[in-house]
């Protein structure tokens, strides 16, 4: 299955899919994302915290395409011919990682204007509500603090009788985002020295 995210910009919100490539996998780990937006063409673009080099890159693209271009760490969505073009072609200013494609009319996004507030979430895909609550802390430090506070209530289980605790989640799971490794096991959200720290006080008498 494929992440669903959506994409708010100013009053404007559509979803997407995102594709199976390490670039996707690379934004959906990133998310939430919020940023102001700028148009070139019939492109919408913005800087993201996510530096990834270029996969199967592609100078031409279809309307509702999603894009990652890597000289500019940007989130690209295109819905038409930009200043590049030629015709009704859509062409990037430089090559683009495709990553995602909007599941919307990509013609609203003719409704955005430059500068808008762009914020970009994940979607369960059972619900179709936004992944936060306790499937998605919103950064790392939170994600270590709710870890750490888990590890503080077994302990206190433990005092009280109870012998063992299993934590589960050892990668992120589809629409599930609270393993301790991302989905693809490249990125490690707890070096293995922070987890013993956590876990020492359980082995103590």
């Amino acid at each position: 299955m494929k992440h669903r995210i959506r994409i708010t910009a100013g009053d404007v919100s559509m979803e997407a899919e995102l594709g199976d490539s390490h670039v996707a996998q690379a934004i959906w780990t990133a998310l939430p994302i919020e940023q102001s937006g700028a148009a070139w063409g019939d492109e919408i673009y913005f800087e993201i915290p996510v530096q990834a080099e270029a996969e199967n890159p592609q100078e031409v693209v279809e309307s509702g395409d999603l894009g990652y271009w890597p000289p500019g760490n940007a989130f690209c969505i295109f819905f038409g011919p930009t200043p590049a073009s030629h015709g009704d072609e859509i062409r990037v200013a430089s090559a683009v990682s495709v990553f995602g494609r909007l599941l919307d009319n990509p013609k609203i996004c003719e409704e955005v204007k430059q500068g808008d507030n762009i914020v970009v979430e994940r979607v369960c895909k059972d619900s179709g509500q936004l992944a936060r609550a306790f499937v998605c802390p919103e950064t790392i430090e939170e994600y270590i603090q709710r870890f750490e506070k888990s590890a503080q209530i077994l302990g206190d289980l433990k005092r009280k009788g109870v012998s063992a605790g299993v934590y589960t989640q050892t990668t992120d799971v589809e629409g599930e985002v609270n393993g301790l490794m991302t989905y693809d096991r490249k990125f490690i959200k707890i070096p293995a020295d922070t987890l013993y720290q956590m876990h020492r006080m359980l082995y103590k008498e």
